[in-house]
């Protein structure tokens, strides 16, 4: 993404978290959609701090959107199963509209 089209984009609306976890929820019956602005316009996300910053972010707004840490806690292993895979889909499609080779080798790493 080119420097100057990212710095007319103050923020993102990640589409994986309005569709990941109602995907996953669906099985279940449960159908939540959950939308997360994460808003990375601080950032130089060029540079390994902006990018590691940013991932920190998406890390958080996966969290959020799929309920990972209260399903963790509820001590069912469905739930956290399906909470744990609904968190890593989410994560990696904001990490894949972003198109950021630095937030992706983070990613991956």
């Amino acid at each position: 993404m080119s420097k100057k089209l990212r710095g007319a984009v103050s923020s993102i609306l990640i589409a994986g978290l309005l569709v990941t976890p109602a995907a996953v929820l669906a099985a279940s019956n449960q159908i939540d959609d959950v939308t997360s602005k994460v808003s990375y316009n601080d950032l130089d996300i060029d540079s390994e701090a902006g990018a590691k910053e940013l991932y920190e972010r998406l890390k958080r707004a996966s969290d959020e959107a799929c309920d990972l840490r209260s399903s963790m806690l509820q001590g069912s292993m469905t739930a956290a199963s399906k909470a744990r895979k609904c968190y890593n889909k989410t994560l990696s499609a904001a990490v894949e509209k972003i198109d950021s080779e630095t937030l992706t080798d983070i990613h991956s790493s």
